[in-house]
């Protein structure tokens, strides 16, 4: 029988991607033989010598304060951290690709017609000024203008949330009609909706509004639903938690950095506009990416313009980049992949979900899409 390890999880629950990150460990627990701690309270207000009455085996940690880094710096218990922070020098750390997280966001309102973005960070952290490098890299590579909103963080010296807010309104309403903004996280998200209904910005005609985490329950109480980029934190979680279990088997890892891609867009309400100029052809994407599931070809898109053929696919093919019928193929695999991801559903069931009658022409059309066949992509990508 295997010798049961004792493994502390310090993670703060108060949000989904924590919880999601300790659901990928409780997976990969599921097939070891470990005994799991996890505090009750936020690791952060934990007794700060905790660590070495502890006779523990190895700890999976988001290590963001600098006394729980000194602690584990001066123990010798494994360590995967999860913060990316490099306040423990010398570990292996499983963190998002934030750079990709921003890359995706400003791709995303791109691809919708923008021509002016913004970005929320909050610079107290390296992982929200990675997304907004990337972010700003994008629109640079672009033509585009960016306009950038460097928060205040609560715990800053001298915050105020009622002059923090007004400082947001003031740089909403300065921004161009419309922008398309991306915030470093949810809340943040919230905060620019917010701030617009103080100003009487309309979300999305003039602003249009991005977050980061798809804190569902956050998400849909705001008005609008606040469209989020949703992380892969199971995938994170099992990940950092078979390196840990490497490293208690005596493997030397150092300082590896593995980063988590993101699983794509939550689109909802606060981004459900195009700012393209061309109407026939925004309501011809807005049409696909209501009704692609639905079985829709091309020439339903054009019917539902009620524009001649050859002008509404040149017209879109110039603005979009592609036809409509690569656009429709595009929506479905996309949405296919995130199913492949995050569900159990089997293969024929969501062929049917992303509107293909017969499992193998989807089988066909995934794997000429993405280079791999579905139970291929399920297999590489599910933890």
């Amino acid at each position: 029988m295997n010798e049961i390890r004792n493994v502390a999880v310090l993670v703060e629950q108060s949000n989904s991607y924590a919880r999601d990150l300790l659901a990928g460990v409780l997976r990969f627990v599921r097939q070891h033989a470990w005994s799991v701690y996890i505090p009750e309270h936020d690791p952060s207000l934990l007794n700060q010598t905790w660590i070495r009455d502890w006779n523990g085996d190895g700890m999976i940690a988001r290590v963001e304060a600098d006394w729980l880094a000194r602690e584990i710096r001066q123990s010798d218990v494994p360590l995967v951290d999860l913060s990316g922070s490099g306040r423990v020098p010398g570990v292996p750390a499983v963190i998002s690709d934030n750079r990709a997280i921003g890359e995706l966001g400003a791709r995303y309102f791109l691809e919708r017609g923008f021509k002016t973005l913004g970005f929320i960070t909050d610079p107290k952290f390296k992982w929200s000024r990675d997304r907004c490098d990337a972010f700003q890299q994008v629109c640079d590579e672009s033509g585009i203008d960016c306009h950038v909103y460097e928060s205040f963080h609560v715990f800053d010296k001298g915050y105020s949330w009622g002059q923090e807010q007004a400082k947001l309104e003031e740089w909403a309403e300065g921004l161009p009609n419309p922008t398309g903004v991306m915030a470093c996280h949810d809340i943040k998200a919230k905060k620019l909706i917010d701030a617009c209904h103080s100003r009487g910005i309309a979300v999305p005609e003039q602003i249009s509004v991005l977050g980061v985490d798809n804190e569902e329950t956050l998400c849909e109480l705001s008005n609008p639903p606040i469209s989020s980029i949703a992380q892969d934190a199971r995938t994170a979680g099992y990940q950092a938690a078979n390196a840990l279990e490497r490293l208690m088997n005596g493997e030397k890892l150092g300082p590896t950095k593995i980063f988590v891609k993101p699983l794509g867009v939550e689109t909802r309400l606060s981004t459900d506009v195009f700012a393209i100029e061309d109407a026939d052809v925004a309501s011809a994407l807005k049409y696909i990416r209501m009704q692609a599931r639905n079985g829709i070809n091309a020439a339903d898109v054009i019917a539902f313009t009620g524009k001649p053929r050859k002008q509404i696919e040149s017209r879109f093919k110039k603005i979009v980049g592609r036809t409509p019928h690569q656009e429709i193929l595009k929506t479905r695999m996309e949405f296919a992949m995130r199913l492949l991801q995050e569900s159990d559903f089997p293969i024929h069931e969501i062929a049917r979900r992303v509107g293909y009658e017969h499992v193998t022409y989807f089988a066909v059309a995934f794997k000429r899409f993405t280079g791999q066949s579905p139970s291929e992509h399920r297999e590489l990508t599910q933890p």
